[in-house]
């Protein structure tokens, strides 16, 4: 059809009938130019590099990414729970002494049922989104959900050797080594959120809350700490190798996240600044208590120090604390200090990023040029 309507449009530009044709398309190129690249895409619907140049005048000026660029970020990072190899890490499993067993099986236990209860409370947040890329992107977060679920769900089944047969049976097997503050942030803090999102779906406050919640609280302060403190250990003592790599696609995938998160408040702060008060009486309500999900279950519940992983208790608090002040930062908000929103003394190491691994990898909240 398309060489019989330009035939149609020669002739009646010859007979000089083809003005208002002929501006209607030059309005729609100029629209086409202007969202060429749009989540994404190229100009021949090819995968691309993302490029801060096609990300639009918010990202140029601050340098974050759209939700279209991490909608397509994770179209390219993708991967799959069940390629996984885990055949090295039954062996370290079986090797390793009961005592080690239990302090293992309650760490990745507490990260296997949350995962599963993130995924299962993100649904009020899709359909509170306020506007539909967002909503597209925290689909994408949904499956990611579930995918780091069925990743836990895989070692508990086939490495720890957890004695129930099904998903279900399994995750409340876990559920039950869970202490106070978990049950604090999944149940009291992120469950309540999402519940009250369900009745109230048009509450932006509502939502603003949730964000700061599920983004920068449970997967950016606690999620992310205790990823890189879990993954330098068995790095550095060579174990389990299966589940290194595919906790280090779980912490790729809670980066991404987390750029949601700091995306939205940052715009959301910028249009409404009253905003910013809804942000920090969460952090400053929720962040004490629900810290205290580092404490191992074998040391009292209002200790201030511990050892962990071979980390002091001030070191994993300083790390927490800067990768929050980082983000925090980016928003445009100043929080409280470490004194008020952690649980126990900090490391001042801690704080630039050197006493845990590497510093806290801010990509792909920032767009590299």
């Amino acid at each position: 059809m398309h060489p019989v309507t330009l035939l149609g449009r020669w002739m009646d530009r010859a007979e000089g009938v083809d003005g208002p044709e002929l501006e209607r398309e030059e309005r729609q190129r100029e629209v086409q130019a202007a969202r060429a690249g749009s989540w994404g895409s190229s100009s021949n619907g090819a995968a691309r590099t993302i490029d801060p140049a096609q990300g639009g005048e918010a990202a140029k000026r601050d340098n974050l990414m759209t939700y279209e660029q991490l909608y397509a970020l994770w179209e390219k990072r993708n991967w799959r729970a069940h390629e996984l190899d885990f055949s090295v890490d039954r062996e370290h499993w079986l090797t390793a002494p009961s005592d080690a067993q239990a302090d293992t099986g309650w760490t990745l236990s507490s990260f296997y049922v949350g995962e599963e209860r993130v995924a299962a409370d993100l649904a009020p947040f899709m359909l509170a989104a306020p506007t539909g890329e967002a909503e597209a992107f925290l689909a994408t977060q949904l499956v990611d959900e579930t995918r780091h679920a069925v990743f836990f769900d895989r070692w508990a089944s086939e490495v720890m050797a957890l004695s129930a047969d099904d998903m279900r049976s399994r995750l409340k097997e876990a559920e039950d080594k869970m202490i106070g503050p978990w049950h604090f942030l999944f149940d009291d803090s992120l469950r309540d959120v999402a519940q009250r999102l369900t009745r109230k779906p048009d509450d932006l406050e509502l939502f603003v809350e949730g964000i700061v919640i599920y983004h920068m609280v449970t997967e950016g302060v606690l999620a992310m700490t205790g990823q890189r403190v879990i993954l330098q250990y068995m790095s550095d003592h060579s174990i389990y190798p299966g589940f290194q790599k595919g906790f280090s696609l779980v912490e790729q995938d809670e980066h991404r996240h987390i750029a949601f998160g700091v995306r939205f408040l940052r715009d959301v702060c910028a249009e409404r600044p009253e905003m910013r008060e809804v942000v920090l009486r969460t952090l400053t309500r929720l962040l004490p208590e629900a810290a205290r999900v580092f404490i191992p279950p074998y040391e009292p519940p209002d200790c201030t120090e511990f050892m962990s992983y071979d980390n002091h208790s001030s070191q994993v608090y300083g790390f927490a604390y800067n990768a929050l002040r980082r983000r925090m930062d980016v928003i445009g908000i100043e929080i409280p200090g470490p004194e008020e929103l952690m649980p126990g003394p900090i490391d001042p190491r801690g704080l630039e990023g050197g006493a845990i691994g590497q510093p806290v990898d801010v990509e792909p909240v920032r767009i590299s040029a």
